[in-house]
């Protein structure tokens, strides 16, 4: 049986890092998308309170299917886990992030606020990012990400797990290796 695997970030869902990832994951499991309908960087993990969410069929990257919501990406989440729009995932993975997400960043990103929303509710993620605003290598990042995510599928994480990845914006071949997961 093929993993649902649920893709969120912070940065859209027309950014190009969302249409990267969904790219680099394709064949890996059954792929919902919920993304914001707008940039949301920096919302960590906040939510909607005050008005209702809504969801709009978009398409995005080179012709993806998805749900654009109005909330944060943590909303985002929240609804994947509702169980209404596709069946409950067994990953979530957020990102492409435009821009890195390391030190006290990361508890201003979105994109990892969505990874530890997943997390708070039992289930492992992934966020992504790359450290350009306005990568240059980003298609080429593509085969680290698809790479990291075939390893936490084959060798799992414990529940609960986030992995925070941050790609350089650097041509593949200068990269060395990627260690995996232990």
């Amino acid at each position: 049986m093929n993993p649902h695997i649920l893709l969120t970030n912070d940065d859209g869902i027309s950014s190009h890092g969302l249409a990267v990832l969904r790219d680099a994951v394709d064949g890996l499991g059954e792929i919902t998308t919920i993304a914001p309908a707008t940039n949301t960087s920096g919302v960590a993990r906040s939510i909607t309170i005050s008005r209702p969410l809504s969801l709009n069929k978009a398409v995005f990257g080179g012709g993806w299917e998805g749900i654009a919501c109005n909330g944060t990406p943590s909303d985002c989440v929240r609804v994947g886990f509702l169980g209404t729009e596709a069946p409950l995932p067994a990953l979530v993975l957020s990102g492409i992030n435009l821009g890195s997400n390391m030190g006290s960043d990361v508890s201003y990103s979105g994109t990892v606020g969505a990874a530890l929303e997943a997390a708070l509710r039992g289930c492992p993620a992934v966020a992504f990012s790359v450290a350009s605003r306005h990568p240059q290598w980003l298609e080429e990042a593509a085969a680290v990400v698809r790479g990291v995510t075939e390893a936490v599928l084959t060798r799992g994480l414990p529940p609960s797990t986030v992995l925070n990845v941050n790609l350089p914006d650097a041509p593949l071949e200068g990269l060395r290796r990627v260690i995996p997961v232990q």
